[in-house]
């Protein structure tokens, strides 16, 4: 019989996941699913499994005993500070952990980035106990206890999100990887020093191909609430723009503002409804000054780790706004692949760095924003002149090459699989390992 262990950190991970679970159950798989304590019950709940197939990552943990657990996770920080290079990559330098110890940094020779994964598993083996002996590990990026993870085989490794192989390392060594298409799959190569990385659809988007055949009708008939209000305010083929960061990030939210208040111009004039699509992790409220008769602001999240990517309808009220949409202005958003991948017309806007955005136009220098949504794509440098802007705006909502950099995108993230060959592939490798 095939055992698999399905690790999973958060919610949005198991929203992925689900499709290769429902898999293997089909399949009669023996699967156990390790998960934090804050989500266990919703996790039950969501993939219909009974209470003794989920155990708790502290329970894990503590299985090592008291002094086995302490030492592991004293091992994993000697590691990182001892033999990670703090240039792993331009996030890597950001995101580096605090309370460095600088002797550990001067005394040990830096690995090179290929040879940290690996090495990660061979060190921390040492310390730990395999807790999984004879199961199939299934897990998912980004891993924050990678030190009960690190050096366990066998073990497949969906990537979760498009930035991860330049991240951090994973801190894992999978046997198989999988990644959405080549530009990835030679990050993950190159950073992660992962050999076998095989492609599939992205997994975040599934709603996409799941209710894309649906109309506008059928996608809101199941809605209520907060949903169906704002749908019902959104007016077709309003203006959309996506916010590309919140209030807490005061002097990028400045410049924001102002490039937003300038599309609001442009819409007043035209006759023409901005749809304002607030982050999910903003803050409430935060645009709510920037309400008029030609704004209309989006569902605002709650800024936490809420249920809401495991509710169906949740996905349908996403799609409906889509489909719903004439125009989609992105700046630095990851929306903007999945307005890609359900056909929808893309403004990109690269923005000129100057005083008027101050703050906000440095957000550019993001390697992936500037990789692959800014490179060598139909897209519009934008300095702040307003007369322009409303150039660039009637051009991209009257154009028959609106679609330019859509189809650009969408070409560039999406391997030739869909969602059903996809779960295929992953649940073959698994069984194969």
């Amino acid at each position: 019989m095939l055992k698999v262990v399905v690790w999973g950190e958060s919610l949005f991970q198991f929203y992925s996941l689900k499709p290769i679970i429902e898999s293997l159950k089909q399949r009669h798989a023996e699967l156990e699913f390790v998960v934090p304590n804050s989500i266990k019950a919703d996790v039950i709940e969501y993939l219909q499994i009974d209470n003794n197939q989920v155990i708790t990552i502290n329970q894990v943990i503590e299985n090592q005993g008291k002094l086995r657990s302490t030492l592991i996770k004293l091992a994993q920080k000697f590691f990182i500070q001892a033999y990670i290079p703090d240039d792993f990559s331009v996030m890597y330098e950001r995101l580096r952990v605090n309370g460095e110890i600088v002797l550990l940094k001067k005394l040990f020779k830096k690995l090179s980035r290929p040879e940290i994964n690996k090495g990660y598993g061979k060190f921390m083996n040492i310390f730990r106990r395999n807790p999984f002996p004879e199961k199939k590990i299934l897990t998912i990026t980004n891993i924050g206890w990678h030190y009960m993870l690190g050096g366990l085989k066998p073990m497949c490794c969906i990537m979760e999100s498009w930035d991860h192989p330049i991240k951090r390392p994973f801190m894992v060594d999978p046997d198989i990887t999988f990644t959405w298409n080549n530009d990835l799959k030679e990050e993950i190569q190159e950073y992660q020093g992962l050999k076998d990385v095989r492609l599939i659809t992205p997994l975040k988007f599934r709603y996409i191909e799941e209710y894309g055949d649906l109309t506008e009708d059928d996608l809101q008939k199941d809605l209520s609430g907060a949903y169906l209000d704002d749908l019902n305010k959104m007016k077709e083929n309003s203006v959309v723009y996506i916010a590309s960061v919140s209030s807490r990030n005061k002097e990028a939210f400045k410049g924001e503002v102002a490039l937003i208040q300038q599309i609001i111009s442009y819409c007043k004039n035209k006759g023409l409804q901005l749809y304002l699509k607030p982050k999910p992790n903003g803050v409430p409220d935060e645009f709510d000054f920037l309400k008029c008769d030609s704004v209309h602001i989006g569902v605002y999240g709650d800024g936490t780790q809420s249920k809401v990517m495991l509710d169906e309808n949740y996905h349908k009220y996403r799609l409906a706004l889509l489909k719903k949409a004439g125009l989609i202005i992105n700046v630095y958003t990851t929306f903007a692949l999945e307005a890609a991948l359900a056909n929808k017309p893309i403004l990109q806007l690269d923005l000129v760095k100057n005083d008027f955005f101050g703050h906000f136009a440095e957000l550019r220098e993001n390697p992936h924003i500037k990789k692959y949504l800014l490179h060598d794509l139909p897209i519009h440098k934008y300095d702040g002149n307003q007369e322009k802007l409303n150039l660039i705006l009637d051009e991209s909502i009257t154009s028959d090459r609106k679609m330019d950099y859509s189809n650009a995108i969408k070409e560039w993230i999406k391997p030739d699989v869909g969602l059903k060959e996809s779960t295929e592939i992953i649940v073959n490798a698994i069984a194969s390992l």
